[in-house]
């Protein structure tokens, strides 16, 4: 009995630490969040709003096919209107019939483009309206054009609960890549959230100090999981590419929704 009770607090107090903030040391600098928006120059931005529709299986049973596989949910996603976003009642967001429970999540991601002394500033931030009741370890990114590379990199949500209060999560694993850089990271797990959004920026210079770059990209994109991953495993098998931002290995493809990316394409002589 001691020995189970002692099993019970260890796996308590390593759930507690995967909670508390901290940074990934890696090649590029991760800094605290501290972004400081009013020293920026916002030179572009554009954002997209989505509903996503999610069809779970209610019974056991039906959630395993004629081979005895498990089926995973179904989840289909759609660009919508900033007038029915702002209509959704997130109060609708479940539908529950016999066979199927139907789940409605409303998000929006926005891309931003700064210009940050002689840096320039790639930011994606993504909000959600309702919030999908399957949260494990998520993916956010930015694609970008090889011509420029990372100097430093930050990420973060923020989170308000009714039972909680208001605050910010910042733990994660940073992908570096030549056209592209992500967060991994698990999504707050709070039953009674009533908002939620995640944040990724990376500051970027010329990957060829004597070039001049007339221009840039900015693509965000998000990759949500509708059933287990575990991190180490999203982690490696992903990657972020300039056009098509993030892309998933087919081992772990079904196990995730993702929306359009979020592009923002600038002209300019740096």
């Amino acid at each position: 009995m001691r020995k189970k009770k002692i099993k019970v607090l260890l796996f308590i107090l390593l759930f507690t630490l995967l909670l508390i903030p901290r940074g990934k040391a890696n090649a590029m600098e991760v800094v605290d969040y501290d972004e400081h928006e009013d020293d920026l120059v916002l030179l572009s931005s554009n954002t997209k709003y989505y509903k996503v529709i999610t069809t779970y299986n209610n019974s056991s049973l039906n959630s395993l096919n004629v081979f005895g596989e498990f089926l995973e949910p179904t989840s289909q996603v759609i660009e919508i209107t900033y007038e029915e976003y702002m209509n959704f009642d997130p109060n609708n967001s479940i539908v529950v019939n016999e066979s199927h429970t139907v789940e409605y999540a409303y998000m929006f991601i926005t891309s931003y483009l700064f210009q940050n002394g002689s840096y320039y500033r790639y930011k994606n931030l993504v909000n959600w309206k309702s919030f999908p009741s399957y949260r494990g370890n998520d993916i956010i990114g930015i694609g970008f054009y090889n011509t420029v590379t990372p100097v430093s990199s930050a990420f973060q949500q923020e989170y308000c609960s009714y039972s909680q209060g208001c605050g910010t999560a910042s733990f994660h694993l940073t992908g570096t890549f030549s056209e592209g850089i992500s967060a991994v990271f698990p999504m707050v797990v709070y039953n009674d959230l009533y908002s939620l959004s995640s944040m990724l920026y990376v500051d970027v210079e010329k990957t060829n100090p004597n070039s001049t770059v007339t221009l840039q990209l900015s693509s965000a994109d998000y990759a949500h999981a509708t059933s287990e991953v575990a991190l180490a495993t999203a982690f490696a098998l992903h990657n972020v590419a300039q056009d098509v931002s993030i892309i998933l290995n087919s081992n772990i493809s079904s196990k995730y929704y993702s929306p359009s990316d979020v592009s923002i394409l600038w002209h300019g002589s740096w």
